[in-house]
């Protein structure tokens, strides 16, 4: 379920060309830019997602006890008649619904929007731990069990809660790299052109 403010979404609308009937596309299963943030003791989430070959961002939180619940403006919405509500399966179908204009909030300067931004009380105080990004790839996974090496394990164990996330990212960025150059490791070779942080020579027993 996704929920926001009528007012703040043609506020949105308005300034940035934005139709926040739109927003359900962040969480639509691509790769995701997720880091956490915090405004007024409120904890919030910023997720960045490419949509028609440009970078866009959602501010979001939790409502209550309903799972993926999205909403767009101050801790307490005042009126209730403000509020509007839709699964992602509405928003999806009816998509003829959506005012944005992707040429022009693809065309607008840096200076266009940081001048947004300041101009929105949402965003004045909010905190953003950038310390803690993750790229979250909420696509099919494959469960696969193998042996790594203990302090592998353990380097991407202390990083924290989506850790597993994290060794998926490395791993993809590797084929990427792979991929970009045109290169097809052969077989016995491919521990030797992984990243440095999984290259680690093993700790042999006496």
């Amino acid at each position: 379920m996704f929920e926001w403010d009528e007012r703040k979404r043609l506020w949105t609308l308005r300034e940035r060309y934005l139709d926040f009937r739109d927003a359900y596309q962040v969480f639509d299963g691509r790769p995701v830019i997720y880091v956490r943030a915090w405004r007024n003791q409120e904890e919030r989430f910023v997720s960045t997602a490419e949509i028609n070959g440009k970078l866009y961002t959602v501010v979001w939180t939790w409502r209550g006890k309903t799972s993926g619940l999205f909403h767009s403006g101050e801790q307490a919405m005042a009126r209730k008649e403000h509020i509007a509500r839709y699964t992602a399966r509405e928003l999806a179908a009816n998509r003829r619904a959506s005012r944005t204009d992707w040429a022009k909030a693809a065309a607008m300067t840096k200076e266009e929007l940081k001048a947004s931004i300041a101009a929105d009380p949402d965003e004045a105080g909010m905190v953003i731990d950038w310390d803690n990004v993750t790229v979250e790839l909420p696509m099919a996974k494959a469960d696969l069990h193998m042996r790594v090496d203990r302090d592998v394990l353990d380097f991407f164990r202390k990083t924290g809660r989506g850790y597993q996330t994290r060794i998926n990212a490395v791993l993809r960025s590797y084929i990427a790299s792979m991929r970009r150059h045109n290169r097809h490791p052969r077989r016995g070779h491919l521990m030797s052109q992984l990243p440095s942080v999984i290259n680690r020579p093993r700790k042999r027993s006496s």
